[in-house]
């Protein structure tokens, strides 16, 4: 099977979406596939998603590097080059460029099916190539569409283009919900998890309790992440535990406003900021170090970071957003409402308090990832999904994954 995965650029240092392509991609591929990776935007060669999807052997191309949007630049610049498509019209020269760079690449190409990922502008140009050549199209929603300032041109480009795809995915049932309601489906979303690939490889075992209690966040320092919500909460648990640490990985535009929030409430000597890990080993080496991991979000769809820490047996603490209520249970962590220092403080304390709850919530947590987020559970299930897309009306052969469904793509949009 020849699958084109779409996106408008590598987004890391740590991203959700772009882990998703490169464990795709690098697992489709060891099966037999044909996966490639196709951007709009430039990236660098030392990306290390690139780097990652390169040593497992998958392609990556690059609209605007593409000789043919070189060559139509020229034809557009000596006045060769005329309008055909009014609906991209909004993109100015590039959406033109890029559209018909598209369209030529998928001609040449002929993929059985193409698999976008995320709201973004350029993403529309795309769907709208794919669907001129009648390629099939699953739009794959990585978030909760969260209508921020920065990003509801995104979702408002990807809505206008839903029509067009045969067939929306979500990540988890509860947020297949979500994207019915926000993409008006007349139809059931596919639910397509995301792979995290198993750091022990299966030899898993629980992690020794210490004489320090190690909560973790792993995610960028952004507002709507609740890094702030964090830091509070755990301040008012810090003197009563105080064998408890806190460790923030990541970066971004709020992380000097945390260090000074830190520094006033008096618990510097107990937090430590950790520079954003780049690649697996590093990523695995910050999870096994800790006792629990927080994920304080205020929108998500099913956060890498709350896998990635299932994965290694880690009880969670997580907000009740976006799909976070499909992955856990009561057994493998506390959901609390997003922006609650309260509920969150709380559950904090529940945690810090009870060493045997903190182990067997941790040994639920990895059977839940076993059974849900391996290669060897979701890989059934994409595939089953890209059959559903490029065979409409087929009788598909059933996934035994948890959330396989019945779901057709034969219609999205009302």
């Amino acid at each position: 099977m020849k699958i084109v995965f779409c996106k408008g650029g590598f987004i890391g240092p740590v991203s959700g979406s772009d882990e998703a392509v490169v464990n795709y991609s690098t697992h489709l591929r060891l099966r037999g596939h044909k996966p490639q990776v196709l951007l709009t935007n430039e990236f660098s060669p030392e990306d290390q998603y690139y780097l990652r999807l390169r040593a497992a052997r998958v392609s990556v191309r690059c609209i605007v590097k593409d000789p043919v949007y070189q060559w139509l630049r020229l034809r557009r610049r000596f006045g060769r080059l005329h309008h055909t498509n009014s609906a991209i019209e909004q993109f100015g020269e590039w959406g033109e460029l890029a559209y018909r760079t598209a369209c030529r690449y998928f001609r040449r190409m002929r993929p059985d099916v193409v698999h976008v990922f995320l709201a973004e502008s350029s993403n529309s140009v795309v769907i709208r190539a794919a669907a001129a050549v009648g390629v099939p199209v699953i739009y794959h929603e990585r978030a909760t569409p969260f209508y921020a300032p920065e990003v509801s041109n995104g979702y408002e480009c990807i809505a206008s283009v839903i029509p067009l795809c045969t067939a929306v995915a979500a990540l988890t049932p509860v947020h297949g919900e979500v994207c019915r309601t926000i993409y008006k489906l007349n139809a059931p979303a596919l639910v397509i998890p995301s792979i995290v690939v198993d750091p022990f490889r299966g030899a898993w075992v629980p992690r020794e309790q210490g004489k320090e209690i190690i909560f973790g966040y792993a995610a960028r320092f952004e507002t709507w992440k609740g890094p702030q919500v964090l830091i509070e909460s755990f301040a008012r648990i810090a003197a009563k535990y105080p064998t408890t640490r806190l460790r923030l990985a990541g970066s971004g535009p709020e992380l000097e406003t945390l260090r000074d929030m830190v520094h006033k409430l008096g618990i510097s000597a107990r937090c430590e900021f950790v520079a954003p890990y780049a690649g697996s080993d590093a990523k695995y080496a910050f999870m096994k170090g800790l006792d629990v991991f927080v994920h304080p979000s205020f929108a998500e769809g099913l956060p890498n970071s709350v896998m990635e820490a299932m994965a290694c047996g880690l009880p969670i603490i997580a907000t009740n957003v976006g799909g976070v209520p499909d992955m856990l249970t009561p057994e493998s962590g506390i959901m609390v409402p997003a922006n609650d220092v309260e509920a969150l403080a709380s559950a904090l304390e529940h945690l810090a308090g009870d060493a045997v709850l903190r182990k067997r919530m941790g040994e639920s947590s990895r059977r839940r990832y076993e059974g849900l987020f391996t290669p060897e559970a979701v890989l059934p299930l994409l595939l089953s999904s890209y059959e559903r897309v490029i065979h409409p009306g087929r009788a598909i052969t059933a996934v035994s994954h948890p959330w396989a469904g019945d779901s057709s793509p034969d219609e999205v949009r009302e």
